[in-house]
Parts: structure tokens; C-alpha cells; sequence
């Protein structure tokens, strides 16, 4: 008899939420360095307290273990106990104490120098563009925020998630530079100065109107809701000329363009769904799994890393509240045959 027998549904689910935590807390702690001998004995102490304990702490080591996060040996290797889960071969608790230690840091610092040198790298790849952006950006939300600023003029800049907008303001023209994300412009009219958003080398121009531009890996999308926008775009590099192709929106359309804009490339686009991100929402419509996941990790402060091996994943269409996004993740998901896991700030999508 485990504690869970006498407890009814809502206390075992939360008995299991925090038996999962403290096998993560473990889990990382081992992850993190050279653990102290006190802490090995703490460790199987509370392994072996409870049969969900290993259950938990197994279940995370082989999802790491499965990704490549963990060598060989440099995270409590072990036999199979009973065919049910896996043990040190041999349990430090029945070893001479000073050979304990040895055992134990051969595989520690093994894993902690592997994982410092990945930190490292991780680190500059990180947390340098995030400071550039940082002293770059005059106005910028997180993942999973949004905010809404109003500029010099009295133009409303509504900014999605993970965005960031820089202002070029001068007496003759009135410029905003998207350097990443999405953002909805409700420009105060000034026939003097002309509006514009540029992200790239794509520039978006209006002199009244309300419009939306973001900045995707295929380009840059420029949806109108209100008035007309003049949309300009020209080689990757190059200064955007008055002499570059050029295409005109009015509303309720939208273009995506990268090196060239033209009228034929206009698109019809449904505001509510394109810009649902405004009430809470994002709307998938028809898309490929592997990009529904993509939408969906815009939203949120880590990252969603889609294991699926070889297995053919279909097209899904949603509605789904940005407030409870994770819920709305596995609900996608289980269309797949797929589960969702976290560990961490990291989320696994898997088969």
C-alpha cells in the first residue's frame, strides 16, 4: 500500500505533480556538478521511499537519456531492477564510502564538463543577441507577452509575444523598425509625415490606417484591417528604393513578401483568425503539425523540441487560448498519437 490508497483523484494528482518536481530538482541537481556524498544518501533514500519516486526519476532519465542529453555511464547507470526499472549496478550504499565518492565523481565531472562546455556555447548564442536586442530596442515584450505603447505622435503600437520595436521619429517622417516578432500599428493621422514599418528590407507605409506587420523566417507579412498600406521590398541588404517594386493593400488583405512585392502576390486575409492574437487567441488553420508547434512555442518563455522519429504527422486546425496554450499542446498533440512532457523549461512533444 502506497499513500496514494487512502487519498481520492485531485490529492493523487497533485501527490504525482510534486513527486514529478522533485524528481526533476534531482534530476538537475545531478545534471549540475560533483554532487556531495550527503546528497547521494539523501538521494536513494528517497528513491527507494516510495515505488513512484524511481518510477518519476527513471521515466526523466531515459527521456534525457533518448535525446542525447546524457553519456553513457555519466548519469547513475544502471541494470535493469526486476524489469522494472533501472538501478546503479551497484548500489553506492553497499560500497566502502571513499570508493562511493570515486565512483560517483568519475561520472559527475564527466557529465558536468561535457554539459559546462554546452552551456558555454549555449550562452553566447543565447543571451548575446537577447542583450543586442535589449540596448537595440526602444519598446519589447517576453515570450507569452504583450503590450501596447502609444508613440511620440499618438500612434498605438500593439506589440505580440517575444517582439521588439526600435523608433526612428524625426521632424520630416515617422519610422519604426520591427527587429523581431509582430505588432499592430493604429497610426494618428499627419499627411506631413508618412508612417512607416520596416523590418528587413521590406518597408510598410501608411499615412492614417490600422495594420499589422511581422517578421517571420519566410518573410515579412503585412495584414490591413484599415485604410490603405503601400508595401515595398527590395534586395536582401540593399536600401529600400522609391524605384523598387511596390504593392498596394487595402483592407482586409495581406501580402508576404522577402526580396520583392507586387499586387499579384495580395492575398484576401480574415482578421479574426490572422490577428485573433489581439483577444487572447491564436488560430491554427490547416497547418502542418511540425508548424502548429512552431506557432504555438512563440507563445511560450521556453522551448518545445517535437520528437516524432519517423512517424507521419497530419494537419490540424484549432482555436486556442494563449492563456492555457499548454493544455491547448497536448490537445493537438493526442490528435497525433503524440504525449507532452516537461522538463524543466523545456517541453517534449513525443511518439
Amino acid at each position: 500500500m502506497t499513500d496514494s490508497d487512502d487519498v481520492g483523484p485531485e490529492d493523487r494528482q497533485k501527490q504525482s505533480a510534486a513527486i514529478e518536481d522533485e524528481a526533476q530538482d534531482w534530476l538537475l541537481r545531478f545534471l549540475d556538478g560533483d554532487p556531495p556524498e550527503q546528497d547521494l544518501d539523501r538521494f536513494h533514500r528517497w528513491y527507494d521511499a516510495d515505488d513512484r519516486h524511481g518510477r518519476a526519476f527513471e521515466d526523466l532519465k531515459a527521456l534525457w537519456g533518448d535525446l542525447g542529453k546524457i553519456g553513457p555511464g555519466a548519469l547513475l547507470q544502471g541494470a535493469q531492477d526486476g524489469g522494472a526499472r533501472t538501478r546503479p549496478a551497484r548500489d553506492p550504499r553497499h560500497l566502502p564510502r571513499r570508493t562511493q565518492a570515486k565512483q560517483a565523481r568519475r561520472g559527475w565531472r564527466a557529465a558536468g564538463m561535457a554539459l559546462a562546455a554546452v552551456a558555454c556555447v549555449a550562452a553566447v548564442l543565447v543571451f548575446a543577441p537577447a542583450l543586442q536586442l535589449q540596448l537595440t530596442a526602444d519598446f519589447l515584450t517576453k515570450a507569452g507577452e504583450q503590450d501596447s505603447v502609444t508613440l511620440p505622435d499618438a500612434s498605438v503600437v500593439t506589440l505580440n509575444t517575444d517582439s521588439a520595436i526600435q523608433l526612428r521619429f524625426t521632424e520630416q517622417s515617422r519610422e519604426v523598425v520591427l527587429l523581431q516578432g509582430e505588432a499592430i500599428f493604429d497610426v494618428a493621422k499627419d499627411t506631413a509625415r508618412p508612417f512607416s514599418v520596416v523590418t528587413g528590407s521590406t518597408r510598410a507605409t501608411a499615412l492614417g490606417t490600422i495594420f499589422a506587420v511581422r517578421a517571420g523566417e519566410l518573410g515579412t507579412t503585412v495584414t490591413v484591417t484599415e485604410g490603405t498600406v503601400e508595401v515595398t521590398a527590395g534586395p536582401e541588404g540593399d536600401p529600400i528604393s522609391a524605384s523598387a517594386a511596390s504593392a498596394i493593400l487595402k483592407p482586409a488583405q495581406r501580402i508576404t513578401v522577402d526580396r520583392v512585392a507586387s499586387d499579384d502576390m495580395i492575398e484576401p486575409s480574415v482578421a479574426e483568425d490572422d490577428l485573433a492574437w489581439r483577444g487572447g487567441h491564436i488560430v491554427l488553420n490547416d497547418l502542418p503539425f511540425a508548424e502548429a508547434v512552431a506557432e504555438i512555442d512563440r507563445y511560450l518563455p521556453g522551448n518545445i523540441v517535437l520528437v516524432a522519429g519517423d512517424r507521419a504527422l497530419g494537419s490540424v486546425t484549432a482555436r486556442l487560448s494563449i492563456d492555457q496554450i499548454v493544455d491547448g499542446l497536448e490537445a493537438l498533440a493526442a490528435t497525433q498519437g503524440l504525449s507532452v512532457t516537461r522538463v524543466a523549461d523545456l517541453i517534449f512533444v513525443i511518439s
